[in-house]
């Protein structure tokens, strides 16, 4: 295995991205934004050594021709949480089947600065849903750009917030426009409609941070509140995901108390309704992480099995 950082945006502002490698490199020059600054949008890149497609003969560089492969965007949960430089087993294992596995940093993620996390939840740049998903766009490509993957193989796994995105991803029209078709999802104990999570999680004023503001908490939302907290999760964009036909896989824990299983078997229902393609497994005895050895297990065998149906 083999990991790398790319430096994706150092601006808080909206589509300032470093979309290739020789563009983070001017940019850390200071040829592009003058005074050099730190990354706010990062992504860990982790793939399988034998799958780098140039090796190095004694006499000259020999290009060897090898299928590019799929990418996986990861973003983390949270959303105010980061993808390290550490060991994580479930990043490990999808990158050993061959997958190029981009563990995403995006706008929000701690460790940043407090400017970088707070843009995340400024409404005013369209918060959660909006800001995080462009930056999950960005990441995707540049992988692209970079020659890492093959652009028509591209999916996303993510859990809780990063269920969030994936649901996101494979949901809103805008990311097929700015040019990146994530062509499957898989969603372990997702938020997929914050306006039923709210009444039924052990984090209500959660829903308000990431959507309307913590100003605006209340044990009795209104049904204008409601609305737009619908308004900003992936269940708003399911007919899309039914009408391209992209599967989505629904890894669930029955005793979350964080998401409530409803959240997960809703938008599953709703998916299937439009005609849409949804597996579900729900785990009865494990809850938000989806963390007890057997889980882990059959998880893996199962998302296996799912990403290689999805991207043949």
């Amino acid at each position: 295995m083999e990991y790398f950082t790319q430096d994706v945006s150092r601006s808080v502002e909206d589509d300032c991205y470093l979309l290739t490698k020789e563009t983070e490199e001017e940019d850390a020059e200071g040829v592009c934004s003058g005074d050099f600054a730190a990354p706010v949008v990062q992504s860990l890149v982790v793939r399988r050594k034998d799958l780098v497609a140039v090796t190095n003969d004694d006499a000259a560089v020999t290009t060897v021709t090898k299928p590019k492969p799929p990418l996986i965007i990861l973003p983390h949960g949270g959303p105010h949480g980061a993808c390290v430089a550490g060991w994580a087993g479930s990043v490990a294992f999808l990158a050993s089947l061959g997958y190029v596995v981009a563990y995403v940093n995006y706008r929000g993620s701690t460790g940043y600065g407090e400017k970088s996390l707070q843009s995340l939840i400024d409404t005013k740049g369209g918060g959660p849903g909006v800001r995080d998903v462009a930056d999950c766009v960005a990441v995707a490509k540049r992988c692209v750009n970079d020659g890492l993957c093959d652009p028509e193989k591209i999916c996303v796994v993510g859990g809780s917030h990063g269920g969030f995105l994936g649901g996101h991803l494979v949901g809103q029209i805008n990311v097929e426009n700015r040019g990146v078709d994530f062509k499957c999802a898989v969603l372990r104990n997702p938020v997929t409609d914050i306006a039923s999570m709210v009444f039924a999680t052990d984090i209500p004023d959660w829903c308000f941070v990431e959507t309307v503001g913590i100003g605006e908490y209340t044990d009795d939302p209104q049904v204008e509140t409601l609305r737009l907290m619908r308004e900003k999760s992936p269940i708003a964009h399911v007919k899309n995901v039914a009408a391209t036909k992209k599967p989505v896989l629904m890894l669930i824990g029955a005793a979350d108390l964080r998401v409530p299983p409803t959240n997960g078997l809703r938008y599953a229902a709703a998916l299937k309704q439009h005609g849409g393609v949804c597996d579900v497994r729900v785990f009865p005895e494990d809850s938000h992480g989806l963390v007890r050895p057997r889980t882990e297990f059959e998880s893996f065998v199962i998302i296996a099995k799912f990403l290689r149906n999805a991207l043949e």
